[in-house]
């Protein structure tokens, strides 16, 4: 039901989602809130799915007015998504529903916080019908007061669930708020316990430049006002880019990567099958003694673009058929390191990349290669490759990020 609930939301923000697909979950919602007999299910599910059935086109008020009968016995999480349903399908009159809606009164609880019984879901199913209701607007600050001083500091409520809930909630409930602009509004900023900054807003608005070292050392930015207007922040942080910086590029090893199409094209077209190249230059770069007796488990992490999927040569069901085009995979101690083949003791290939594990290598040159297959049209960011030690990742190799444009099929 989650999954309808975001498909219905793709919807109606303007997003493509398939009937079909929608047509079939409606179909097993009502065949399960309708025919079924199991009594099974978490409290609140049914109420659930009846909301999903609403916000759908898929129900009417006489298939409602049962379900609304035992109204009075039921949680305030129930109560609400029963009355976002009757409100979606115009099943009550608006005075009534607006007087049962003000009679929602959730409260938040510390002790409730497992996914199947979370208080901080409840009140933000409340809110969001008194919003849609156009309620008790008393009592919706409230509950949207509430939802915010219970936000962790890792950004989260407490569950994947409920946390998806209050966002949806107050999302909604800030859609009606209009922005006003006070004369005057006093915040304080502080990190952590240290003496906090005063900031004066005069103009609605202001930047404030936060002290980097402070916040890294600290881990926590604090800001307090006692001012009764409704007060919005953005935090912008700026990383370095050292994954792509050409300084940082090397350290002990190197890497370069090539993409080569096999039909001899220079552009990929979905359906084109490509040969990954990956040339590798392991050396010792304290320039001692360390590594007379060799390099010891190497990782080579190559990711692929999201257009590409990496063709696994163990799978005989790939479909590329071409033995000499294929990857040697294989660990073979009398051939390992004979010329530049990179012969890996163990690989991963996956939809994301491929992964490859050496066990030992010498100083030198070394080449691996294998094959992908285009799957989808677009431009796809390929983050970069990265060859280090696996106990000692501060020697590595890699290569800088680029994008990939891959073609439609050619007719």
């Amino acid at each position: 039901m989650y999954a309808m609930s975001a498909l219905t939301l793709a919807r109606e923000a303007g997003l493509d989602v398939p009937k079909d697909r929608m047509d079939k979950a409606v179909s097993f919602l009502r065949a399960g809130l309708f025919t079924s007999e199991r009594t099974d299910e978490y409290r609140w599910t049914k109420e659930y799915a009846l909301y999903n059935l609403a916000a759908n086109n898929a129900l009417t008020a006489q298939e409602l007015e049962p379900f609304l009968r035992g109204y009075d016995s039921l949680g305030d999480d129930s109560k609400a998504l029963l009355l976002l349903a009757a409100n979606k399908i115009g099943a009550l009159p608006g005075p009534k529903i607006v007087e049962m809606a003000n009679k929602l009164q959730p409260k938040v609880d510390p002790a409730r916080i497992d996914f199947r019984h979370s208080s901080f879901r409840e009140v933000a199913l409340c809110l969001l019908a008194l919003t849609e209701i156009k309620a008790s607007q008393a009592t919706a600050d409230a509950l949207a007061g509430a939802l915010l001083r219970g936000l962790r500091p890792d950004g989260i409520w407490h569950s994947t669930a409920d946390t998806g809930w209050c966002l949806l909630a107050l999302s909604k409930y800030f859609q009606g708020k209009k922005a006003d602009r006070p004369a005057r509004v006093l915040v304080k900023m502080r990190y952590d316990s240290e003496k906090p900054v005063e900031i004066e807003l005069s103009e609605a608005s202001a930047q404030v430049e936060v002290d980097a070292r402070k916040l890294v050392q600290t881990g926590r930015l604090l800001l307090e006002s006692d001012s009764k207007h409704l007060i919005t922040y953005t935090l912008s942080i700026t990383y370095p880019d050292l994954v792509n910086d050409p300084a940082r590029l090397s350290k002990g090893f190197t890497l370069r990567k090539r993409i080569e199409n096999l039909n001899g094209k220079d552009e990929i077209r979905v359906g084109d099958v490509v040969r990954v190249s990956l040339d590798i230059n392991l050396y010792d770069p304290t320039n001692t003694r360390y590594y007379r007796d060799g390099f010891h488990y190497l990782a080579l992490e190559d990711p692929v673009p999201a257009g590409l999927v990496p063709i696994n040569p163990a799978l005989k069901t790939e479909g590329a058929s071409n033995e000499k085009d294929q990857t040697e995979t294989g660990s073979d101690e009398n051939h390992a390191y004979s010329g530049t083949d990179f012969k890996p003791d163990f690989f991963e290939f996956r939809d994301d990349g491929v992964r490859v594990f050496l066990n030992r290598a010498w100083s030198g040159t070394y080449h691996y290669s294998y094959l992908a297959r285009a799957v989808a049209e677009g431009d796809f960011w390929m983050r970069g490759s990265r060859v280090s030690l696996m106990y000692d990742p501060d020697v590595f190799g890699r290569t800088a990020g680029l994008m990939v444009r891959i073609l439609p099929l050619e007719n």
